[in-house]
């Protein structure tokens, strides 16, 4: 059956499911309508007691209004068929609508009252259920029914009673029971069998039933009895359907027994009389159903309420205790001892043994508290300490109750509380308190930190607003913090550009820092304008302050007072611009403004003049009047031309008496006339100094900047041409570059090179190099013959040839200097490495420079003494010339040289008019016949006549002789023909590194 019931009503939801409970909804109508009229029917066809309204009444509050159609179409059907049967057609049809009339007009008033949510779970709900659907709601019926009564010739009052009452008592015995089923209460009903103790319950209420109906209507009462226990001891649901279930068996006793006679007189008939009797006696059972169905209800609740409460103090980890002050007892819940770790089976406990785990020194707090609460001084008994844990050893916890119970005399005599574990929480409040005394002294050590430091700083919050200032930004601002304090930074850090003429104001570091959200600095021209108008230059950075989230708190701006230094750089940056003498440029800076000027003159092809002014007669006061003089006149000079130029015209002094000047916007022919205006100036200037009038002059030597222009370097050489040609040409004059100056430029360049010279020799930029000299007629000797040669090495790093720079270095006496460099390199420096190779025979050229100075040959032969290298080794060549131009101090030498075991070799024989006459007055040991007769001697016959000549006569005063420029085998086979001794040439060797001649060379063992 239950399976039936499942199916039916708890598993399905489709449309033909809802048909069927339809059905079964109309055939249980339909039972209960033939079962009244079967067994109590009046005369007339009216039953005593009609029990189906309430079960549609029932039916129909539970729907919607929308759903009422179907049932209400159902239930007129199976009313007509239930009247049918027993009374005429008619009268079937004319109560059928009165039955529809009723139930719809009772479910309407429940469902208004209740807003489809009838509920008879409490006693108004349940009054009100009995004054709208059991008394009000068959009114309409028991007045139709009158009328018809009336109509028919009957009492009307007895038939409205009667109808009335019939109603009135189904609609009390059978509402409750239909209002308070549902499908999950009968699914429960019907799951928990025979074990239900209702079934008890409806078999002792049938069995007194059966006993008390001979005896009735009196002993009805009875009745009663059962149905008042079965409210007592079922729920609510089951105790209805017992009371339904009595009155349906007592109408079944009433068929099945004789009914007294009807009193004709009578108001009411047997049968009415004991459908009241019996209606009193359901009420009572009714009422404390309800009663009791309430009380059940409120203690599920107050069981529900305690379980939640338990449940929140389990869950938030708070225990319960219970203190009764007559008995000095203590009782905790579960929760608290388990926090406690006290025994779980034992919930009491006395007042020594709660002390017993209190700290000994809290238990003066704890008593001093308590016994301020129990005399009422305070009005909640609060405390904190420490009770003893068994594995955790001594915690924290928190302990608040109040008194809950007093006597009659007003003494307390319980109190209640909570207790929780505030370790935890007590250790981070120490913590707090630790950090807060921490925060608290640092907070102290950086106040007094920002108070003693150099640098100013300013706090502000996220709007730019000041809220802190340490001493120094008080000073530099000259706003003090309370002053500033919520002031714009504008108005208190007040910046500005410095060496802008307007000063206009900057955006300010902090806003820019705020702005970005992210660090800002500024520390190049930044200057602070104080409250009082104080300027001070300033580094400033502003930092952002964040919250632990990033939200963004604030700024800090950090600037520091570098007016000092600032002040120093300005003096820095004009020192290395400009000349400490004359305060003009320098001419570093001046190099600048002329690279400057050669991008105006690609990019816009603007015109340019660069003029150099050099003084003529400035050494004369320099030497004679002193140096103190001469820079008295520059400053003058200066001065005087720095009065005489355009403002946009550019001075400066590019060396000692050296003054460079750009004329921008200029042609060469407007450059010539400024020219010649400033030696007019120059020339006039009558310079005194100790009385002495001293006249200077002034040569200028002007270049025009272009587009062609290469560099600085290039148009400094071409102003320096331009002015050396202005001297040659007679001084005290101008002169502008223009190509084709080629004896100048020469001049020029050798002046250039001279200067570069000395500057190689003290920064060893010479090479020594070694060309073969081959031996032409002893092809068995081991000696191998090497001529020292010298390359210069430029500052760009490339080689210069000995022709660019010997003559230069002869003309302006520099090859002495020249030859000791060679000489200290050769047989000091690289000494070991030539001794160590005895083979070598290795020549040296010495200049009539060294043969000149008196000074050389003893500087020479003491380098010998210490050099490693054996003089035999060594060859000295002196050229022709040298001979002729020192020929006492040349023979000197070659008589030393000689002595020492040194040889000697005549170079360059034969470019001389005597030549054959200095073979008389020296002896030397090697001839090196000049190259100009050697290289034609293939082809120029005159030319084989005299290298042939030279050759003899060399041989027959003893010398070997050697032919240079040898650069071909043609030239190579004449020479050996003619019997010469050695040869020299590109055709027999290039030149190489001195490096590469040693690593070729073995060394001895």
């Amino acid at each position: 059956m239950i399976e039936l019931y499942e199916r039916l009503f708890l598993n399905a939801s489709d449309r033909a499911t809802h048909w069927v409970r339809l059905g079964l909804f109309c055939g249980l109508f339909w039972t209960l309508g033939v079962l009244c009229l079967s067994l109590a029917q009046l005369p007339g066809g009216q039953a005593s007691l009609w029990l189906p309204n309430a079960l549609a009444i029932a039916a129909l509050v539970r729907l919607d209004y929308p759903r009422w159609w179907s049932p209400l179409l159902a239930l007129t059907v199976v009313n007509f068929l239930v009247l049918l049967p027993f009374m005429s057609p008619a009268l079937a049809f004319i109560y059928t609508p009165i039955h529809l009339v009723e139930i719809t007009f009772g479910a309407m008033l429940l469902r208004q009252r209740f807003n489809g949510a009838v509920s008879l779970q409490a006693l108004k709900p349940t009054l009100h259920i009995l004054l709208l659907g059991v008394l009000v709601t068959p009114i309409f019926g028991a007045s139709a029914s009158a009328f018809i009564e009336w109509s028919r010739g009957a009492s009307a009052l007895s038939g409205w009673l009667q109808y009335y009452i019939a109603d009135a008592v189904g609609l009390l015995v059978m509402l409750p029971p239909a209002l308070n089923s549902s499908i999950r209460g009968w699914h429960a009903f019907l799951a928990r069998g025979w074990r239900n103790p209702f079934y008890p319950m409806m078999l002792l209420t049938l069995v007194v039933d059966a006993l008390v109906v001979p005896s009735l209507p009196m002993a009805i009462i009875y009745c009663g009895l059962p149905l008042l226990i079965g409210a007592l001891v079922l729920d609510f649901f089951r105790s209805t359907l017992l009371n339904a279930i009595s009155m349906i068996f007592l109408i079944a006793i009433l068929f099945l027994n004789d009914v007294p006679p009807t009193l004709g007189s009578a108001l009411l008939n047997f049968e009415s009389q004991f459908y009241l009797t019996a209606a009193l006696i359901v009420l009572p059972a009714l009422l404390l159903g309800v009663m009791m169905q309430s009380n059940r209800w409120e203690r599920q609740r107050l069981r529900d309420s305690e379980q939640r409460w338990k449940m929140a103090l389990d869950g938030s980890g708070q225990g319960v205790w219970e203190i009764e002050l007559p008995e000095r007892s203590l009782q905790l819940s579960m929760e608290a001892r388990r926090m406690l770790r006290l025994p779980r089976e034992q919930p009491l406990f006395s007042r020594s043994e709660w002390l017993d785990i209190v700290h000994p020194d809290d238990i003066e707090s704890v008593r001093s508290q308590l016994r301020a609460h129990i005399e009422g001084r305070t009005e909640l008994y609060l405390i904190e300490y420490r009770m003893y844990h068994p594995e955790l050893g001594y915690r924290w916890f928190q302990v608040r109750g109040r008194v809950m119970a007093h006597d009659e005399l007003d003494r307390p005599q319980r109190l209640i509380g909570t207790i929780i574990d505030v370790t935890a929480a007590k250790s981070a409040e120490i913590e707090r308190v630790r950090l807060s005394h921490a925060l608290q002294a640092e907070t102290e050590r950086l106040q007094v930190t920002l108070s003693s430091i150099g640098d100013g700083v300013i706090a502000t919050d996220d709007q730019a607003r000041i809220n802190f200032m340490n001493p120094t930004a008080e000073g530099m601002t000259g706003w003090s913090l309370e002053q500033a304090c919520q002031q714009p930074i504008e108005s208190i850090f007040n910046v500005v550009r410095d060496g802008v003429e307007s000063e206009a104001p900057l955006t300010n570091p902090v806003r820019e820092c705020l702005q970005r959200s992210s660090i800002f600095s500024r520390e190049d021209d930044l200057v602070l304008i104080g409250r009082d108008g104080e300027r001070f230059d300033v580094n400033a950075t502003a930092a952002p302050v964040r919250a632990a989230g990033g939200a963004l708190l604030g700024a800090v701006l950090v600037f520091q007072n570098v007016s000092r230094a600032r002040e120093l750089q300005r003096s820095l940056s004009f020192t290395a611009s400009h000349d400490a003498l004359t305060g003009i440029f320098n001419r570093a800076r001046f190099e600048q403004v002329i690279d400057e000027a050669l991008k105006r003159a690609r990019r816009q092809g603007a015109r340019d003049v660069l003029c150099m002014i050099d003084l003529d007669r400035f050494k004369v006061v320099n030497d004679s009047a002193g140096h103190m003089a001469g820079d008295h006149l520059l400053t003058e000079v200066s001065a005087l031309l720095g009065r005489h130029v355009r403002h946009q015209d550019v001075l400066a002094r590019v060396g000692g008496d050296e003054f460079g000047l750009l004329l921008t916007d200029c042609t060469l022919e407007q450059a010539r006339q400024v020219a010649d205006k400033l030696i007019g100036l120059i020339c006039a200037l009558r310079f005194v100094w100790e009385g002495n009038i001293y006249d200077i002059g002034a040569s200028i030597g002007m270049v025009a900047i272009d587009a062609e222009t290469a560099s600085f370097s290039a148009l400094l050489s071409k102003a320096d041409i331009a002015c050396y040609a202005a001297k040659r040409a007679g001084r005290n004059r101008s002169s502008a570059f223009e190509p084709g100056q080629h004896e100048v430029e020469r001049e020029h360049r050798e002046i250039f090179m001279a200067a570069g010279l000395r500057e190689a020799i003290e920064a060893d930029r010479f090479e020594l190099y070694s060309q073969r000299i081959m031996s032409l007629c002893m092809q068995g000797s081991e000696c191998e013959h090497y001529e020292i040669l010298l390359r210069m090495r430029s500052k760009d790093d490339s080689l210069i040839p000995p022709g660019a720079f010997i003559p230069v270095a002869e003309r302006y006496g520099m090859m002495a200097a020249i030859d000791r460099w060679v000489l200290e390199r050769l047989l000091f420096h690289r000494g070991k490495e030539v001794a160590a190779r005895p083979t070598l025979q290795l020549s040296i050229n010495l200049s009539a420079n060294s043969l000149s100075d008196s000074t050389f040959m003893p500087w020479l032969l003491e380098l010998m003494s210490r050099s490693p290298v054996p003089p035999g080794q060594l060859i000295f060549e002196i050229t022709e010339t040298a001979l002729m131009n020192h020929v006492a101090m040349a023979s000197e030498a070659i008589t030393m040289l000689r002595d020492r075991g040194c040889r000697v070799a005549l170079d360059d024989f034969g470019s001389g008019l005597s030549s054959f006459s200095y073979l008389q007055s020296f002896t030397v040991d090697l001839v090196k016949i000049d190259g100009a007769f050697v290289r034609n001697v293939p082809d120029n016959a005159l030319d084989q006549v005299i290298v042939d000549s030279i050759n003899q006569i060399a041989h027959r005063l003893g010398a070997a002789t050697v032919a240079e420029f040898v650069e071909n085998s043609a030239t190579l086979d004449r020479v050996r023909n003619m019997g010469i001794d050695y040869a020299q040439g590109f055709h027999i060797a290039m030149p190489e590194p001195l490096e590469s001649l040693l690593t070729m060379v073995p060394a001895a063992r």
